[in-house]
């Protein structure tokens, strides 16, 4: 019983972790994807670009 319960704690940590992560990566991949919008196109994303310049 103890070992299922210590099991279960690991589990639910390593998936929170491993939902951190995504999340962490989807946000980079967000950031990444508007800095190349910017670089691509500065004139039809002016706020855009005067954000990323601040």
């Amino acid at each position: 019983m103890m070992a299922m319960m210590i099991t279960v704690q690991v589990v639910a940590r390593f998936g929170f972790v491993l939902y951190e992560a995504m999340g962490l990566a989807s946000l980079h991949f967000a950031v990444w994807f508007v800095a190349i919008l910017c670089s691509l196109d500065r004139d039809a994303y002016p706020v855009i670009s005067e954000a990323r310049g601040l």
